[in-house]
């Protein structure tokens, strides 16, 4: 019996590509989850410099604005329902970028002045 496995790649494919969209769709999901998730602690770790004394007005705003930047590159990058690699490596480097950033400001000695009761 001489078999025809010219078709072979195609009807695997296809058998697959069920399996292999869900597989994606919760790995774009867990990264969505992820850069959430950082975000919110990032803007809690303003919020506690600001709370301290350790970011004056201006570098909490500054900070702030730069959370919002990622935020709108996320919303741009989940827009077609899809976090893809590339977009989630873009959201990283950018809350990596901020994540020094809070660092730096917090820990440069610049303090908000004490109101005086």
């Amino acid at each position: 019996m001489n078999m025809n496995y010219r078709h072979l790649p195609l009807v695997l494919t296809l058998a697959l590509s069920p399996w292999l969209a869900q597989a994606q769709t919760e790995a774009s999901e867990r990264m969505e989850q992820r850069i959430d998730q950082r975000q919110e602690r990032q803007a809690g770790r303003i919020a506690q410099g600001a709370a301290s004394g350790q970011l004056t007005a201006r570098e909490q705003r500054r900070l702030a604005r730069q959370q919002q930047h990622t935020a709108r590159m996320e919303q741009r990058a989940e827009a077609d329902g899809q976090l893809s690699r590339r977009e989630a490596r873009r959201l990283e480097h950018s809350q990596d970028h901020n994540s020094r950033a809070i660092a730096r400001q917090k820990h440069d000695g610049q303090t908000q002045p004490q109101q005086q009761p």
